[in-house]
């Protein structure tokens, strides 16, 4: 392609606008001459591109929510809603070491809090970003300006993008993609040259590898361009990257740390139960998958669940993946560069994220082809090329083709967009095509918990535990249903069934408890609120039903005790620090609970009113009356406001 004779992009420039190779290259694959890109023959092609992204994904504007682990990345997030900077970047989420993604959501968070505009606003700018560095990278890499709109459109709005953009949580694909693409960018132009703009792309790598930990896959996506420019490899191309290589294991070590902490390597933690030889025949038949859908997206589903035995057709796959691999292998000298590159770019990309180890709750994503489908269009675009050029009399069908294509792709991913819209648009399209799993089921279910929606989503809850009868989760969130609606001989029945499949859950223990308490038996709750810390030391929500315990039993000391503990864990609540303020106030520390109620008062919430009459009645005690009388006015103009609203 970027080769003394550029056929993949079209007619030679003219001499004035042919650029000049600067300097001496120490990679002997990069002394070609450079295809030109300046500013004036590509802008109005990138710019349709870009206006055309925009407006399939337009739909993203107006989603909310959803609750498919927005709440554990962002909405129930402590690190992100504290703005505590050294937890983001010394913690993962379910497993996941993303930092730099947790770090966008707590700036998000300190300036719009829960509103969700924003952080799809900003979904939607990051993807155009990585869509126009798609155009650049294209050019560097050698196609003219009708290609490269054809390989941009195709990364822009290609349906299989959406769960990437349209999705909150997956501000990793968008962040680590700008890093990721730039630092190709710079590659493309000036391979490792320079000193500096080697030490700009190893930043770039950092910043990508701190927002998803597939951008481990850069040195060898570099690799491919390699062979893209030479069409082989040499020994010092290898070599010339070990400082890409060495930040992708470090990445790599801290990924699998997190993970296993986490318990969600298939070696120590497979539901599934499938062995090894399995897991990688789904790791083939994934791959596969993949390469079909970039082509035709059917059944596009935001979970992809695990068969309950392992299907005999999995096994299907093996034909042609055997026959792809045999066939570029035999037919290498013939085929062109540009389609092995576009191969070799996919395979790197996606690789790592085959789900051999990983044992998630789906065997597919459609948000793990974001970067790796690139290599796949860039071959598509070459394709299209050559058509063009064999066959030019045939010209205008081609390129009719090729929009008529990239019109069908638009519309799907604009009607694929609106699915994102709220938590129970989400599941029920989930549920067209997995009526046989509980995991829609329950989510609906909370869905509709939250919403109020009460007999719907006992219907959903329980054909969810009809479907999956062990799956101990569906009584806690059922019980917890029960117990909202007061309940209390339901919800502890679905307590007792869960435990009764697993009596080492904490959190059954702890809510069995909260449910003793709401019936008056303080007794029974504080033995199984025991037992509930005693199988999980960190359980903030156990240490808080026994400080209430504590409360109402009038062991004072003990409830500072877990009070303390509280404030370890992270435990930020209003109503916690009040009632630790009147037990200071009780032992006459009056300047401990003067700071109790100073930080509740900080925190607000609908007690704020309580907080600032008992902090007026201890200024008054004081003899501040003037502070006394101004916490008085503020707390009767809560009070008002509230009666107001």
């Amino acid at each position: 392609m970027a080769t003394k004779k550029n056929k993949y992009a079209g007619k030679p420039a003219p001499r004035a606008q042919r650029p000049v190779t600067v300097g001496k290259s120490t990679n002997k694959n990069l002394n070609n001459p450079l295809p030109d890109i300046g500013n004036k023959p590509y802008l109005g092609w990138l710019a349709l591109a870009l206006i055309l992204t925009l407006l399939a994904l337009f739909p993203s504007f107006s989603a909310g929510w959803v609750n498919w682990d927005d709440e554990v990345n962002v909405l129930e997030n402590m690190p992100v809603q504290n703005f505590d900077i050294y937890k983001i970047f010394t913690s993962h989420v379910i497993g996941n070491y993303n930092p730099l993604t947790i770090f966008t959501f707590a700036l998000e968070w300190k300036f719009f809090q829960n509103n969700p505009f924003p952080y799809h606003f900003n979904n939607i700018v990051l993807h155009l970003a990585c869509t126009a560095l798609v155009f650049i990278l294209s050019k560097r890499l050698g196609a003219n300006n009708w290609v490269a709109f054809i390989i941009t459109c195709l990364f822009g709005f290609q349906p299989m993008r959406v769960e990437s953009v349209t999705w909150i949580t997956e501000r990793k694909d968008v962040l680590y993609g700008v890093f990721y693409l730039s630092a190709l960018a710079i590659y493309a132009k000036n391979g490792l040259r320079s000193t500096g703009k080697t030490i700009a792309m190893l930043i770039l790598m950092t910043l990508s590898c701190l927002s998803k930990i597939q951008a481990v896959s850069l040195p060898l996506s570099m690799l491919a361009i390699d062979y893209l420019r030479a069409g082989k490899w040499s020994l010092k191309d290898l070599i010339s990257k070990w400082a890409f290589f060495a930040v992708a294991l470090i990445t790599g070590l801290i990924g699998i740390y997190f993970l296993a902490q986490k318990g969600s390597l298939s070696v120590m933690n497979d539901e599934t139960n499938y062995n090894m030889i399995q897991r990688l025949v789904i790791g083939v038949f994934t791959f596969i998958i993949y390469l079909v859908k970039s082509i035709i997206p059917y059944r596009m589903s935001p979970l992809y669940p695990y068969p309950g035995e392992f299907p005999a057709y999995f096994y299907l796959a093996i034909i042609p993946f055997v026959a792809l691999i045999g066939g570029v292998y035999y037919f290498r000298k013939k085929i062109p560069k540009e389609i092995i590159f576009g191969l070799l770019f996919f395979t790197v990309n996606v690789m790592f994220m085959l789900q051999v180890l990983g044992a998630g709750q789906g065997f597919l994503a459609d948000r793990f082809t974001y970067i790796g489908y690139y290599g796949l269009f860039f071959a598509f675009g070459y394709i299209i090329f050559r058509w063009i050029e064999r066959y030019p009399t045939n010209t205008g069908m081609i390129k009719g083709v090729a929009y008529a294509s990239l019109a069908v792709f638009w519309f799907m991913t604009n009607s694929q967009t609106k699915i994102w819209h709220d938590s129970e648009a989400l599941w029920t399209h989930v549920m067209k095509y997995y009526k046989n799993t509980s995991l829609p089921f329950w989510n609906r279910a909370n869905a509709y918990r939250d919403l109020n929606r009460t007999e719907e989503a006992l219907k959903d809850y329980s054909e969810a535990i009809r479907l999956e009868p062990k799956k101990i989760g569906l009584y806690n969130s059922r019980g917890k249903l029960f117990f909202t609606l007061k309940q209390f001989d339901k919800a502890e029945q679905d307590y007792i069934k869960g435990l009764q499949v697993d009596s080492t859950d904490s959190e059954l223990w702890v809510n069995l408890a909260a449910t003793k308490a709401s019936q008056n038996d303080l007794q029974s709750a504080l033995k199984y609120v025991n037992k509930g810390i005693k199988l999980k030391p960190d359980n903030a929500q156990a240490y808080k039903i026994r400080f209430i315990l504590y409360l109402n039993t009038n062991q004072d000391d003990l409830a500072l005790k877990d009070a303390e503990k509280l404030v370890e864990l992270g435990l930020r609540e209003a109503d916690m620090y009040y009632e630790r303020a009147l037990i200071y106030k009780k032992k006459n520390l009056t300047q401990k609970a003067m700071d109790d109620l100073n930080t509740s008062i900080q925190i607000g919430g609908p007690n704020a009113p309580i907080y600032y009459h008992q902090r007026a009645s201890m200024y008054e005690a004081a003899g501040n009356a003037s502070a006394a009388q101004q916490d008085t006015k503020m707390a009767n103009e809560l009070e008002q406001a509230a009666r107001n609203k």
